[in-house]
């Protein structure tokens, strides 16, 4: 049996989970940084360049995510 979520609920789910995912995707980059200057590693080109990359990914995950947020916001600010 499925149970009907008023709009408000459903909103605030939404929210949560673009702040869980933001949340996560910062951690990320905060590992990432912590690999790339605390690492005793050498590693390879590759291996550099496939940090680099995941990093440039994450970074663009962070503000697609905190856009997704402001518009929301945006949109909940002009509803009112």
């Amino acid at each position: 049996m499925h149970l009907k979520r008023d709009n408000r609920l459903v909103d605030c789910d939404k929210l949560k989970i673009y702040r869980q995912h933001l949340t996560r995707a910062l951690k990320t980059l905060e590992y990432i940084n912590i690999i790339e200057f605390n690492s005793k590693v050498e590693r390879t080109a590759i291996q550099s360049i496939e940090l680099k990359d995941l990093k440039v990914n994450i970074q663009r995950q962070v503000l697609r995510i905190s856009n997704q947020i402001k518009e929301y916001n945006h949109t909940k600010a002009a509803l009112k």
